[in-house]
């Protein structure tokens, strides 16, 4: 009996033993292929692709007119990487180009610039000592400069030279969405780009594309022709281009406006002519010129601007509109001026779908209109003035105004206090100020936002929002109605393994009240990166009526050894009422920004590859699913979509 007992636990024990080593055996093979999969040099790093989107998350979020232009994050996106590519050199960078850089500020900017202007740093590290950056700031700003100073001042451009060290780019994409749908409309997009780019100096590109549900003969084309830096030209562009002066209250476009997470930044001066490679009626079509003549040579140097346009654009079948228009801006060291003017003359007279809506009264309706805009800006060490005044003609001529003051009181706390009015007669189609609203017209308005970075890892940020409507607006049939928009933001950021966020936002307008809250957390290392996002609001419309919506998203990305990355998304929303939707942006393929609200019960998921199959040739892929319940047909809706890019430089 004892000895059949010891037999069994001998047994027993050699059973133990064989699964203890059988654990080690493969805890030691998956040690090894891990390590093998992920070198110690890159186990945390993080690709300027996924700054890129970070960037356009931020400026995405809580900024809901960047819905009028749904090619305007993309247009950013080609932006950024061409920077990445050709990064700008800072001991010639010059203040317009940096404000490209949509999450700098005013105040690092000009740090910037002086900081340049009183050292020679040779490596990045030195760039450390750039009062003002946080270090995430600084590793965000890396990928875009560089540091040459050997760089030779001579202008004039060689066709020999421009030829044979530019940069070329070709991508072509198609997505499918419905394809079992057999209409007589192309169930696909396509598109193909081309772009040409000698050291952001000379740039050309082409697209030709046509969008889902069009027609065969559908097609839209644009392209581009940019030179810069010749002597006293400043630019030179023909074709699709975007204008921006001032404020944006006469010409602009709508990164350098409207609310967002970068709170102190509202009210940002922009004044360039740049190319714009999406066939988009958003864009002016014709030439812009612009020519720079310097008085004065410093960190900030002093110079006079003059630019001229013309543009000619088919706004629907029977209305074309011609726009003709000059600015003059003279800058002398703390002191900038800017006078803009623009006409613009339509073949028909201007009118509405809905003509008699009650909110569309006071919309321009003619044949011609004149603007006439005076912008200004008085820096004095830490503190920004700033501010422009313009009119319009209208029924009468209408007022616009924006006012602001930026200050750094004291290191690592900013603030802007910002007011516009905008008269009852005011309404001008080719502005992009300052607004509650996407069309500038019968607002009265101010804007306190603060930033705090004191505290280590930390930024805290926010802004508070009050407007007026003195007549009636989309969706709001009384007036004067008062509204607010107010946002608590803190974001807690390491070096290169965690961020979160925790955001709340209050929101009220034509009775309706809305609360937001969403909490985010993400983690990045040895090659993974997960992030979670819970999002949750509450609403009550005019009869006192509360609703609820919410939504939760897993989100996994994996970076293999290989130049390939996997990203994939698992969502559900409980958002049955419209009030309630939610704006949620997702990681889609180069150049294409999956943003739309969500509304309804349902869930989503979708799978992305990013994979550089060569050295100069990169391939995108995008599948995802999306279910949604129809309460009332007691079913579930179903929609697939695949986009597939391919990328090639050299």
């Amino acid at each position: 009996m004892f000895t059949s007992q010891k037999s069994r636990k001998f047994a027993l024990k050699n059973q133990i033993m064989s699964v203890k080593r059988l654990h080690i055996l493969l805890f030691a093979l998956l040690f090894s292929l891990t390590g093998s999969a992920f070198p110690k040099d890159s186990v945390s790093q993080i690709t300027t692709e996924d700054i890129i989107d970070d960037i356009c998350r931020m400026l995405r979020e809580t900024d809901d007119n960047l819905n009028e232009d749904p090619d305007a994050l993309s247009e950013l996106q080609e932006q950024l990487l061409e920077l990445s590519r050709q990064p700008l050199n800072l001991y010639s960078v010059r203040e317009e180009e940096l404000r490209q850089l949509h999450f700098l500020s005013e105040q690092q900017i000009e740090q910037l610039l002086l900081f340049m202007h009183d050292n020679r740093p040779v490596t990045p590290e030195e760039l450390k000592l750039v009062p003002g950056f946080k270090s995430w700031e600084m590793r965000n700003l890396l990928p875009f400069i560089t540091l040459n100073p050997t760089t030779s001042t001579d202008d004039r451009l060689y066709a020999r030279r421009v030829f044979k060290y530019a940069k070329h780019e070709i991508t072509a994409r198609v997505d499918a969405r419905n394809i079992e749908d057999t209409t007589q409309y192309d169930p696909f997009y396509t598109q193909l780009k081309y772009k040409f780019n000698y050291q952001n100096r000379v740039r050309f590109g082409f697209t030709l594309r046509r969008p889902t549900g069009s027609p065969a003969t559908g097609l839209q084309y644009g392209g581009y022709i940019q030179l810069s830096k010749i002597g006293p030209l400043e630019t030179l562009v023909v074709g699709d281009y975007k204008a921006s002066f001032g404020l944006g209250l006469v010409l602009s476009e709508p990164f350098h406006s409207g609310k967002r997470a970068y709170v102190t930044n509202a009210g940002m001066q922009a004044d360039q002519l740049t190319a714009y490679s999406s066939p988009n009626t958003a864009a002016l079509h014709g030439a812009g010129l612009t020519l720079r003549f310097p008085m004065q040579k410093n960190a900030i140097p002093s110079y006079v601007e003059l630019s001229a346009l013309y543009s000619f654009n088919r706004e629907n079948d029977t209305l074309i509109r011609h726009t003709a228009g000059l600015n003059l801006t003279f800058r002398h060291k703390k002191l900038k001026l800017g006078l803009t003017a623009v006409e613009k003359f339509y073949s028909d007279s201007v009118r509405y779908y809905f003509n008699k809506a009650a909110y569309n009264q006071n919309y321009f309706r003619g044949t011609n209109q004149a603007v006439l805009g005076l912008n200004i800006r008085y820096n004095f060490g830490r503190w920004d003035l700033f501010g422009e005044v313009a009119t319009a003609q209208n029924k009468k001529w209408g007022i616009a105004s924006i006012v602001g003051l930026r200050a750094t009181p004291w290191d690592d706390i900013s603030f802007v206090l910002l007011h516009r009015y905008y008269s009852l007669y005011w309404d001008n189609p080719l502005g992009y100020g300052f607004s509650e609203t996407s069309r500038l017209n019968d607002e009265n308005g101010i804007y306190l936002g603060l930033e705090v970075k004191r505290i280590r890892k930390w930024v805290l940020n926010g802004y508070v929002d009050l407007f007026r409507f003195a007549g009636p607006k989309y969706r709001i049939n009384y007036y004067p109605s008062l509204g607010y928009d107010a946002l608590l933001e803190a974001h807690y950021q390491t070096t290169s393994h965690l961020f979160m966020n925790m955001r709340a936002r209050a929101r009220e307008k034509a009775k309706q009240t809305r609360l937001d809250l969403r909490y985010q957390l993400r983690y990045t290392n040895h090659g993974w990166q997960l992030q979670t996002t819970a999002e949750a609001n509450t609403a009550r419309d005019s009869l006192n009526h509360w609703t609820f919506g919410a939504a939760l998203s897993q989100d996994i990305a994996y970076t293999f050894h290989i130049p390939l990355v996997l990203q994939a998304r698992l969502q559900g929303f409980y958002i049955p009422y419209y009030d309630n939707r939610i704006y949620i942006y997702e990681n889609d393929v180069l150049y294409a920004f999956s943003s739309t609200f969500v509304n309804g019960i349902g869930g989503c998921c979708y799978l992305n590859l990013r994979w550089q199959c060569h050295q100069n040739i990169s391939l995108y892929f995008r599948l995802s699913e999306t279910l949604l319940s129809d309460r009332i047909r007691s079913a579930v809706k179903t929609r697939t979509d695949l986009h597939l890019l391919l990328r090639a430089t050299f």
